[in-house]
């Protein structure tokens, strides 16, 4: 193979993606797969930024032109919308699957679903740490969709014969022996496919946007509102086709049509491949927390040097991840309650905003002195704000002298800050757990209220899992209005790549998501006495729109925030693994249902008269439903207030760390390198 010939062949079989340091220079990290044994080697190619370079040269802005963007976008939507197809019919459908097809109680069926899905979502992780370290993104979503596919296809096995159901015994669950193993066989490995795609998929489409070049920021911002579309589009045939099929004609046609739909998905996300931007797995992400954990416990006796200078950093023709200067994390502006009330709820945190913040813009908050971005220009440290934790962490960035720097004994400034960054991330993820519990009732209770109202629709029966659809609808008519009306307005006043800050848009969620479970309760106080008091002309099911709708709304502001976020702010070598805290948090919530209905049912067993629990036996109209509803409205509320506390100290991660490279899309860049220097690197 000849010089010559190399450049059209390795686009085929090349995966690459481009670091950037602080003098300026691009490395372009070239992985070149050799014959189908795998065997390859790496080259780093250095391109500079030359202003007077001629049309000759090959600009790097044509090679990022040529990969990603919105056309490789496409393929990642389809997916999105095919695989969130088949995943929201399932999540509000298989409680009554649980219940009329395996036997199981309510309050059984409930917690299965719920336990089902934090699974899902807890393995997330596990597909965000593969594509992280070992495989990359692209390969990590086809090799957890395959699990996905033979999963779903032993679930429509079964759902197809009635040998492999259980009968009726009157218990909380009549699943036993080879019937059992079947099932949570069944249920374990698609909980592993669809957690392993959720955790990669997500990251590997915000790959496609250099998210420092100002033009392709904007682009990562609108992507993840399409992506929402995308899966929105997806759930709205879900959770009326294929829900009604489920329900209406037979099970195992539900589950074959999901089969068939997401194994579409993942041979349409195959077929993308040209059009990629495939960064290469990098260093453990897990491992490089534990040596910062480990190293600055060993070094917790030894004082820090006077200087951030003094502590380890290798230079920069040998950093293989993108550099991050150190910094005193948890520097929080001074203000008062009502400074920090209106600032929050006027413009969200003041540090993305610039150049300029007046005082008559704040309002109330009566915030003066800004500069540039809205930092006050007198910041004093918080007293309490974790600066010891600081100061611990930093030790491992000490060089012993009596020793070199090896791993395990003295960590970089870099990964010492990456750590930083993801301890300031898990307030946030912990502050969205109580969000995702709620949404937990509309996908088992709320679907079990609707199962037992009045389902026609004129001359129609709906079935009880279609009701999700007003939210979608909603969704899917309000992200393009979003996107292409409230996004350009805020943007001009905020001068905000989004419109408005990421934790804004979870500070709405959550504030709608407590109102939800408030209207819920309401709702269900209406059901219930019309139920008791004559079952047979039971309310509409169209009544559990309201808390549909109104969750619906906060969904689309919670979930596209986190993951923008966690995207965003996280260190470049743990993108997948970051973005997965987002269903992380949803994994959380969902377990957090599991433990709530459990102890409610317990304590209140014991301290009602009847001496029976809110949410016991088969019947909704003998429970307390709505107390259990008001219970997550009251403890949403005080949610909130803790989100606030953690959202207004959080400070974003400096931009000025990309700003030589804010100024490189417009400019030619030629590579530095000759014949003779890949000859002998060979």
């Amino acid at each position: 193979m000849t010089l010559v010939e190399f450049p059209f062949i390795a686009q085929l079989f090349t995966l690459s993606y481009l670091n950037t340091d602080v003098d300026g220079l691009i490395y372009y990290n070239v992985f070149v797969s050799v014959g189908l044994a795998g065997s390859g080697w790496t080259k780093k190619r250095k391109l500079h930024a030359d202003h007077d370079a001629k049309e000759e040269q090959r600009p790097l802005n044509q090679w990022r032109r040529s990969k990603g963007g919105f056309r490789a976008s496409m393929f990642i939507f389809v997916l999105s919308a095919l695989d969130n197809m088949g995943f929201v019919a399932n999540m509000v459908s298989l409680v009554l699957y649980f219940y009329g097809v395996m036997h199981f109680d309510l309050a059984s069926s409930a917690n299965t679903l719920t336990n089902f899905m934090g699974s899902t979502y807890l393995l997330s992780l596990v597909g965000g740490f593969i594509s992280d370290t070992y495989l990359n993104r692209f390969t990590t979503c086809l090799l957890f969709g395959s699990l996905e596919v033979l999963a779903l296809a032993m679930l429509t096995v079964q759902a197809a014969s009635n040998h492999l159901h259980p009968e009726a015994c009157g218990k909380s669950s009549c699943v036993q022996g080879g019937i059992a193993g079947m099932f949570y066989t069944s249920l374990c490995l698609l909980a592993l496919g669809m957690g392993g795609v959720r955790g990669s998929m997500t990251a590997f489409g915000a790959d496609q946007f250099d998210e420092k070049d100002p033009t392709e920021a904007k682009a990562l911002a609108s992507f993840f509102n399409w992506l929402l579309l995308s899966s929105t589009v997806g759930a709205i045939t879900g959770v009326t086709g294929i829900v009604w099929v489920s329900t209406q004609k037979a099970w195992h046609w539900g589950f074959f049509i999901i089969t068939i739909a997401s194994s579409v998905g993942f041979v349409t996300l195959a077929l993308g491949k040209p059009f990629y931007r495939i960064k290469i797995p990098g260093d453990s992400p897990t491992l490089r927390i534990a040596q910062v954990i480990v190293v600055a416990f060993k070094n917790r006796k030894l004082s820090l040097p006077e200087s951030h200078g003094e502590l380890y950093e290798i230079s920069d023709k040998d950093a293989i991840v993108e550099k991050i200067a150190h910094t005193n994390q948890m520097r929080v502006q001074q203000i008062g309650m009502l400074g920090f009330f209106s600032m929050y709820l006027v413009v969200g945190n003041a540090k993305h905003y610039g150049p300029t913040i007046t005082s008559a813009r704040l309002g109330a908050a009566e915030i003066w002195g800004m500069n540039d971005y809205g930092r006050r220009k007198k910041s004093m440290p918080c007293a309490n704000c974790t600066t010891q934790n600081k100061k611990f962490l930093d030790k491992a960035a000490i060089v012993r002298e009596s020793s070199k720097p090896q791993a395990w004994k003295v960590c970089t400034v870099t990964q010492v800050e990456e750590v930083k960054i993801l301890t300031r991330m898990l307030p946030i993820v912990a502050s969205t757990i109580i969000l995702n519990t709620c949404m937990a009732q509309l996908q088992t209770f709320s679907v079990q209220q609707g199962n037992v109202m009045n389902l026609k629709l004129g001359s129609l029966t709906v079935p009880a899992p279609s009701i999700p659809v007003i939210p979608l609808v909603f969704i899917s008519v309000l992200v393009p209005m979003y996107e292409l009306f409230f996004v350009p307005f805020a943007r001009k006043i905020t001068q905000h790549p989004s419109g408005i800050t990421q934790l804004q848009r979870v500070g709405v969620g959550l504030v709608l998501s407590a109102i939800s479970m408030a209207v819920a309760g309401i709702v269900e106080v209406k059901r219930r006495d019309q139920g008791r008091n004559d079952p047979s002309k039971p309310i509409s099911l169209f009544w559990l729109s309201f808390q549909y709708g109104i969750f619906g709304i906060a969904d689309m502001f919670t979930l596209v925030g986190l993951l923008e976020f966690f995207y965003r702010e996280s260190p470049a070598s743990m993108k997948s693994l970051s973005t997965s805290f987002t269903w992380l948090s949803t994994s959380l919530g969902y377990f957090l249902s599991t433990v709530f209905v459990n102890v409610i049912n317990a304590v209140t067993k014991r301290i009602t008269p009847s001496k029976q629990g809110w949410l016991h036996g088969f019947d909704l109209n003998q429970n307390n439903l709505n107390l259990f509803y008001w219970f997550l409205a009251t403890l949403s509320c005080l949610n909130f207030f803790n989100y606030l506390y953690w959202a207004s100290r959080y400070k974003y991660k400096s931009e000025d760390s990309g700003s030589a490279f804010k100024a490189l899309p417009e400019m030619p860049l030629k590579v530095v390198e000759t014949k003779q220097d890949w000859e002998n690197q060979e």
